[in-house]
């Protein structure tokens, strides 16, 4: 090999080497850019979850009635499908509503949440239903509770423990008693 042969090899070479390790850059940045965008969508919700509050029920009561909105702020619709808290035995969710004149109280496997939307869970309609206390409650305490949505994503809230507003006294604290439940499963 000449060396003028020799010489253009080289550059040969090296124009190869660069045009791979220019390549090789530019797959790690698109790694490294894929993987920032998935942990930025991973830290910021599209659902989120404000103004929980459990009503004061007296001593002995096996069910607690919780409140609160929840807001989509995603591109698509999600269900809340579940909920949980370490102070209760389970929660549902459920849906009161006065069917014929008759109070009637439904537990329901999901709650729609339409995107850009916020559903609000209060006293007459829909609420958690707190099963089962694990200790004793007062008011002024703080239940933690945990939201699960079809999305994947999981909502961690506390809700304050206080007085009902805008029940007749005669259902605050036990109004699910005087209503029929309907399909449980």
């Amino acid at each position: 090999m000449t060396p003028r042969e020799r010489t253009k090899a080289r550059v040969a070479d090296q124009k190869h080497i660069a045009f791979w390790q220019m390549l090789m850059f530019s797959l790690v940045a698109a790694v490294v850019l894929a993987l920032s965008a998935l942990s930025a969508a991973a830290q910021s919700p599209t659902v989120s979850a404000k103004s929980a509050w459990v009503r004061h029920a007296p001593p002995g009561m096996t069910v607690h009635a919780g409140y609160l909105e929840v807001a989509n702020g995603g591109a698509t619709d999600v269900d809340l499908v579940g909920a949980s808290s370490p102070a209760y035995e389970r929660v549902e969710l459920h849906l009161s509503k006065v069917v014929d004149g008759v109070a009637t109280m439904e537990k329901l496997a999901q709650v729609s949440v339409a995107k850009g939307k916020t559903v609000s869970f209060k006293p007459g309609g829909l609420h958690l239903m707190l099963i089962k206390p694990k200790g004793k409650t007062a008011l002024g305490d703080t239940i933690p509770i945990e939201l699960s949505f079809s999305d994947g994503s999981i909502v961690k809230l506390s809700a304050a423990v206080k007085e009902g507003t805008g029940m007749k006294k005669k259902h605050q604290g036990g109004h699910h008693h005087h209503m029929h439940h309907g399909a449980e499963g």
